[in-house]
Order: C-alpha cells, then structure tokens, then sequence
C-alpha cells in the first residue's frame, strides 16, 4: 500500500513538474512574433521564420481554437513559401497551400478576421488564384485592413 501511494505521489510530481513548464499558446505566440523583425508588417523580411514557425505551431498545439495560433503560423508559412519561390524551389507552393488552410481555420473560429482574409488572399494571389484572391482582400478591406483597401481600391 506505502509502495502505492509513492508512485501515485511520484507521478502527480511528474505531471506537476511537466505541466509547469508547458507554456500556453498565446506565450508560444510572443517568443514567436521575438523572431520576427516586424510582426506587423504586411511584407515579408529576413525574419527567422523557421524558428517562428515552431513556434506558432506549438501554439496550436496549445489550443487548437485559438484564430491567432493559426493566424501566425499562417502568415510565417507565405513568408517562408515567397523566400523559396525567390529561390527557384519547389516547394513553395505546398507551403502556400498549408498557409491558406491556417487561415481558413483562423477564419472559421473568428468569421471577421481581417488580417487572416488578408494574408490568405496574398496567400492566393502568389497561387495566381485572382478571383479568390480579390475576394479575400475585398472582405479584409471591408473590415477594416487598410492595407487590403490600398490594393482593392
């Protein structure tokens, strides 16, 4: 019974000490945006995204619902698909595809996310999907992207 109730102990002690450095995805989401030049920016830069990458992906792992998880992994996936595509490698595209499959997940939790109808749509347009594209920045622009409406307008 003492043997027991020590490796019961014991074990709330592992998942004590496990659960207390797991982080949660909106802390993931700030070391990632620390490896981004400018978070903000609409233009991809010489970021280091695969290390941002892993993080937002952690931060969906974290919680699944949250838009901005995805969102951000989103949006380092078009950066690192235009850095690949620049670079004659053919993969690219597949990152986009990824990319906009984030920020349809990122739209589906949080129907007027601008930023995330905005990227998918420059998400679209680097797949020559216009139309899609058009559309996509036409609603960013509507809910207030100012950066959607320079190009829309």
């Amino acid at each position: 019974m003492k043997r027991l109730s020590a490796v019961i102990i014991l074990l709330f002690v592992l998942l004590g000490s496990i659960s207390a450095h797991a982080q949660s995805a909106e802390e993931w989401i700030r070391q990632g945006k620390n490896y981004l030049k400018d978070p903000d920016s609409y233009y991809c830069d010489k970021s280091n995204y695969e290390e941002a990458f892993k993080c937002f992906n952690n931060a969906v792992i974290a919680d699944p619902n949250l838009a901005d998880a995805y969102y951000w992994r989103g949006k380092v996936l078009v950066c690192i698909a235009v850095r690949n595509k620049s670079n004659s490698n053919p993969g690219w595209r597949e990152y986009i595809l990824m990319a906009t499959a984030d920020f349809d997940n990122a739209i589906m939790i949080e129907p007027d996310y601008a930023e995330a109808f905005c990227f998918r749509g420059s998400g679209y347009h680097v797949l020559e999907n216009h139309a899609k594209a058009f559309a996509d920045l036409e609603r960013a622009c509507e809910l207030g992207c100012d950066w959607a409406c320079s190009i829309v307008k």
